[in-house]
């Protein structure tokens, strides 16, 4: 199955296209993923998409391989960002886990204090009432 080939940003003026164009013919190049064929449909002549070189119209030319190495570069930024987004991620639901267990803490430690003033003035007050009955 031969998919349209697109023209890779050149590395001089910056241009990049939908679709790469045969040098000699001007025919629109396909690819063959699976036998890893460049096919120009225009001319009929079919090549090895590795022996592919690119012509840019400001006059520069790359190969294959220099297009396969800034797509691989390309990947590995973006797997390392992809790795700092992650571990910003993680890192900001620890923070929000440490806050919702410092304050829930933090109110357990209030309530235990205000139950301990409450129980010590229910006991003096009982205290004082037992005393006033009985003593």
């Amino acid at each position: 199955m031969y998919i349209p080939m697109p023209f890779p940003q050149c590395t001089i003026c910056g241009k990049t296209g939908n679709q790469g164009y045969h040098r000699n013919c001007g025919g629109k190049l396909e690819i063959d993923p699976n036998s890893e064929e460049v096919f120009c449909p225009k001319c009929g002549c079919k090549w090895d998409i590795w022996a592919t070189t690119y012509y840019c119209t400001c006059g520069s030319s790359f190969t294959s391989q220099d297009v396969y190495d800034a797509v691989r570069d390309m990947l590995l930024m973006c797997k390392m960002c992809v790795s700092e987004i992650e571990n910003q991620q993680n890192a900001r639901t620890r923070r929000n886990k440490l806050t919702r267990d410092s304050m829930r803490d933090f109110l357990i430690a209030i309530v235990e204090k205000i139950g301990y003033i409450a129980g010590v003035a229910v006991g003096t007050v009982v205290e004082t009432v037992l005393r006033f009955i009985f003593g």
